[in-house]
């Protein structure tokens, strides 16, 4: 039934990720509300300080949302049709299977991918992602 072979879905880098640097700020502010609520609790059940920069790992590594969807969602697509030998029979089939056997293993890829992102870019984004809580916090 399945067209594809387990040794060739390996998941790599480049299979998961997309262009992330526009995307992780304006993800942050229309996730904010429970961006700051998920660091209040864990800042008030943590005996030492956590910093920004882990609280906002932990909240995208508990979440599983990707910073973009839809890009997200088009590198999975490649990802599959990639994988998927042409011409199959069965494509809606293999396709289903793959989703049911890969697709967690691929967003967990991604997701740790947006964590390791996030240390990159950590400079540019904590002070923006702190500005919003901030305002967050005053208007709220």
């Amino acid at each position: 039934m399945v067209d594809f072979d387990d040794r060739e879905m390996e998941i790599d880098e480049q299979d998961c990720c997309y262009d992330l640097k526009d995307h992780v700020v304006p993800f942050f502010k229309r996730h904010i509300g429970e961006l700051y609520d998920f660091m209040e609790k864990r800042r008030a059940s943590s005996a030492e300080p956590i910093e920004t920069i882990e609280l906002l790992k932990l909240f995208i590594q508990d979440w599983k949302l990707p910073f973009d969807m839809r890009r997200y969602m088009n590198a999975q697509s490649d990802f599959i049709r990639k994988n998927i030998k042409e011409g199959c029979q069965n494509r809606q089939e293999i396709v289903s299977h793959w989703i049911k056997i890969y697709a967690e293993k691929h967003r967990s890829r991604a997701i740790l991918l947006q964590c390791l992102y996030l240390d990159r870019v950590r400079q540019e984004i904590i002070p923006a992602i702190e500005k919003m809580l901030q305002d967050f916090k005053e208007h709220k």
